[in-house]
């Protein structure tokens, strides 16, 4: 489930999103790379998280072992919190 944010978290910078427990920090939207953004065109989910998430949250992400639909709700999340696709 995504954490709201409030109003004064901004798609500027990192944004933290509480999935399943835990908090994940991804990089602000605007810091994402092209190479990030064709793993979403190309359905490559894990890529993208990988891409813009820090090592220590990718790591964090790997202790929690989700599935790939899991990874996908992930997603979700995240896109709802940084505006992703409006």
């Amino acid at each position: 489930m995504a954490k709201k944010m409030s109003a004064a978290q901004d798609t500027q910078g990192p944004i933290t999103v509480t999935w399943r427990g835990a908090a994940l920090t991804v990089s602000a939207p605007t810091e994402w790379r092209l190479s990030a953004l064709t793993h979403i065109e190309d359905g490559q989910i894990a890529s993208f998280l990988r891409a813009i998430l820090a090592a220590d949250e990718w790591a964090k992400l790997l202790e929690l072992d989700p599935t790939a639909g899991e990874l996908t709700e992930l997603f979700d999340t995240i896109a709802a919190a940084t505006g992703l696709g409006n």
